[in-house]
């Protein structure tokens, strides 16, 4: 649920120093997209200013790249210096530690939540559809160690690139099939209609399936300094969202944190109180799942207990 801006609020950030809100992103297709949502939530005008993020243009897999914020830290250093007055993430690439003088002030209505395995043929009978010795490109441990599971006689590759890079890989025969959030794909629309016709899809979703934590919500960072933009984003930002993505990122840190950890989880509410589940890699390699239902404390705690318990990481970030 949202709350609609107060008009004095409205007014007071609409005519900052009289000029456009600076909204920074990421430059990709998605990225655009997903912050034009949303400028379409905020008082008006708005500039979408987009930023040249290193780990675009790094093709390696996620877990040779250094720093824990290589998808927003060059934004968010663009917010610090005062460059941009928001910035704008998907949340899932946003790390769970802070930075100091920035906050997640706003988090959008999610998205579905599941993946969507994209291939170019199927194998009658075969799980998932795929061949013995399938490639499957995907650039998550999480999907990966999914795979594992869900369809043991295909290997998971490397695989970097925006979301039409990737399907058009996939349509170039280089991997026999692709892992996406199915999120992304409906925000792109009609600029993948296209490719996607050419492919096979499979939804691949909860609770078989599980999301990366955060999966499908969108984030808005703004500075701690900032009392009458917080204002503003707080009456735009989803109760249900805010308190899902919360509970799925504290299982997160409990794992050790960031995208690099075999760990999905996923929260939504049940009635008068709220269920999660998650699943991660143990110590041994082996694919565990724990459910819980309750109040959304109890079950952040419950499920948060657990994972340090199972985590390689043993809880240490």
């Amino acid at each position: 649920m949202t709350r609609m801006p107060s008009p004095s609020t409205m007014s007071a950030v609409r005519a900052r120093d009289g000029r456009p809100l600076r909204l920074g992103t990421r430059r990709s297709a998605l990225a655009r997209a997903q912050a034009e949502m949303v400028a379409a939530r905020l008082p008006r005008p708005v500039t979408v200013v987009p930023i040249a993020v290193g780990a675009d243009a790094d093709r390696r897999p996620l877990e040779a790249m250094a720093g824990a914020r290589a998808f927003t830290g060059a934004i968010e250093r663009r917010l610090l210096a005062g460059d941009i007055d928001l910035a704008v993430h998907a949340l899932k690439d946003l790390p769970v530690a802070p930075v100091a003088g920035l906050r997640v002030a706003a988090r959008l209505p999610r998205g579905p939540v599941g993946d969507l395995l994209l291939r170019r043929g199927a194998a009658a009978g075969a799980p998932l559809g795929l061949p013995a010795g399938a490639r499957v490109g995907t650039g998550s441990p999480r999907r990966a160690a999914l795979l594992s599971v869900r369809a043991p006689q295909a290997r998971a590759v490397p695989i970097r690139g925006n979301v039409p890079a990737r399907i058009e890989r996939c349509l170039q025969g280089r991997v026999d099939a692709i892992v996406l959030a199915q999120a992304g794909i409906e925000r792109l629309g009609a600029a993948v209609g296209p490719l996607l016709a050419q492919l096979r899809s499979v939804p691949l979703d909860p609770p078989g399936w599980l999301p990366a934590p955060g999966q499908a919500a969108i984030a808005v960072q703004a500075r701690d300094d900032d009392p009458q933009l917080l204002e503003a984003l707080a009456a735009i930002d989803d109760a249900d969202t805010a308190v899902a993505v919360d509970l799925e990122r504290a299982l997160l840190q409990a794992a050790g944190g960031g995208c690099r950890a075999s760990l999905g989880a996923y929260a939504r509410p049940a009635g008068a109180g709220w269920q999660a589940d998650v699943a991660l890699l143990d110590g041994g390699g082996c694919w565990q799942a724990r459910h819980a239902a309750g109040g959304a404390r109890a079950v952040r705690d419950e499920l948060h207990d657990w994972v340090g318990r199972v985590s390689p990481a043993g809880g240490v970030p």
